[in-house]
């Protein structure tokens, strides 16, 4: 992020230009995106964010900045919906053209190349200790919406020497379904569930597509057919029984795994005293630990989350845990409560000043309205604006409209 700040800035400086980035954010992009961005000339950031679905650390991550080339905006929806609005106002040429709207989400292909570094800077890392040019290192990757997986699929194919590529899921397990049986079904915004690691809460993979592409011999009709023709009538597609998909493993190097709650809890359980792991990282863990097939013949694994990978072990010293001790061990591991901070509370920023905590922006979503409500025990809950908001059963209600949820 920070090397687009400075790419978007030199350009825009030499044309005399300026440019309104449009994104969407589960969680992490875009705190990022915005301190990369913010008090940069002759750029502007809207920003678009799932209300209620991003945790409190994110959210005063985001919602404090007050920069004033800085805009949030909740969306009431999942991650989906905001990326439905990226993309569909990037689609609109004579609009993106007469407001100079530009993007710093994984769909810029500059995003894509500048974590293609990444992965050239970990092979070189993990293998500089007497090994030779043919090592491969094979990667873990937590992943929502296939951007950083996708540049390991770049890098792999630029002759990067990578071995296997395992993308770890949470339980909107839409790429590993896709993997395991070749059905790539994405779910709705009422079906996509809210979990413990929410900045993976991710149905459709903007990026998917450009591996699909690959995959078909970069035949873009081909592509084309599925996303825009099969998706569209069937709401799914299945390359199963093509000769393209039964080469994948070998071809590509792909293959996934998901995870639970109840296994990130214990993963981070079983984190040594002093490191912390946050939820997502903890995917690419589980998943390197227990992988699907034996990587020890494809080179040392190593997980990837938000920055450059480290090489992970793959015994675990401490064994297994008989079950009391691991119900102790998981509740010394669980997250104390976090204090409300409603918005206009002060709040005290990193350089001592007062500051106020700025409530995001609302956009009602009516295409929610449209939904059909799920059966069972679900509620029903109106958020924000005109329209019914379903919630699945077993899952917190969001606050009120004017509240900040816990």
């Amino acid at each position: 992020m920070q090397l687009l700040g400075e790419l978007f800035e030199y350009e825009l400086t030499r044309r005399g230009d300026w440019l309104t980035i449009v994104g969407a954010t589960s969680g992490d992009t875009g705190s990022s995106a915005e301190y990369a961005l913010r008090g940069r000339r002759g750029l502007s950031v809207v920003m678009l964010t799932p209300a209620g679905r991003m945790t409190a650390f994110q959210r005063a991550q985001m919602f404090s900045l007050l920069d004033e080339n800085i805009v949030n905006v909740a969306v009431d929806g999942v991650f989906d919906d905001c990326q439905d609005l990226v993309k569909a106002v990037n689609m609109d040429a004579d609009f993106k053209a007469t407001w100079h709207v530009g993007a710093v989400n994984s769909i810029n292909w500059a995003r894509l190349l500048a974590q293609v570094c990444y992965y050239v800077a970990t092979w070189l890392r993990v293998t500089e200790e007497g090994a030779d040019a043919s090592s491969k290192v094979s990667v873990v990757v937590p992943s929502g919406n296939f951007g950083n997986v996708c540049a390991a699929h770049i890098a792999r194919q630029m002759g990067v020497p990578l071995g296997t590529l395992v993308v770890a899921t949470n339980e909107n397990d839409v790429l590993d379904e896709f993997f395991r049986t070749g059905v790539y079904r994405p779910r709705s915004s009422a079906d996509t569930l809210a979990t413990s690691s929410p900045s993976m809460d991710i149905s459709k993979a903007s990026n998917f597509e450009r591996f699909i592409f690959d995959l078909l011999g970069r035949d873009g009709d081909a592509t084309r057919a599925l996303f825009d023709d099969a998706l569209a009538r069937d709401g799914y597609f299945d390359p199963s029984g093509t000769p393209e998909f039964a080469s994948l493993r070998d071809t590509y190097g792909f293959t996934s795994g998901t995870s639970s709650h109840a296994d990130r809890l214990a993963e981070i359980a079983r984190t040594e005293k002093g490191e912390r792991l946050p939820s997502r990282p903890a995917h690419g863990r589980r998943r390197a630990r227990r992988p699907r097939a034996p990587l020890a013949d494809r080179g040392p694994a190593c997980r990837h989350g938000d920055r450059p990978a480290r090489q992970v072990r793959r015994d675990n010293s401490r064994g297994h845990r008989p079950p009391a001790a691991r119900a102790r061990a998981l509740r010394r591991h669980r997250r104390p409560r976090r204090a409300r901070h409603p918005a206009g509370q002060l709040r005290r920023g990193p350089q001592g000043a007062d500051r106020r905590a700025r409530a995001p922006r609302r956009l009602s979503f009516p295409s929610l309205a449209e939904a059909r409500a799920p059966t069972g025990e679900a509620a029903r809950f109106r958020i924000g604006g005109p329209g019914p908001r379903y919630i699945l059963p077993r899952m917190r209600p969001r606050a009120e409209a004017g509240q900040v949820p816990r």
